[in-house]
């Protein structure tokens, strides 16, 4: 009886993983690209200031 519930548990759970994996990818593109809108804007506000601190640590690494 133990074993037929397991087995039933198992193929309960793998139908309930398979069943939303379309779902999964659309929240997945959606993260990847918010990250990559948050990363572009980030990187275009504080293009000067990276530009700086590149330029500095360059400066420091040339003396060392």
């Amino acid at each position: 009886m133990r074993t037929a519930f397991f087995l039933f548990f198992l193929t309960w759970l793998l139908g309930c993983s398979s069943f939303n994996k379309p779902h999964n990818k659309d929240l997945l593109s959606k993260n990847k690209e918010r990250a990559s809108n948050y990363n572009r804007e980030y990187y275009q506000k504080n293009r000067e200031k990276l530009k700086l601190r590149a330029r500095e640590r360059y400066r420091r690494n040339k003396k060392n």
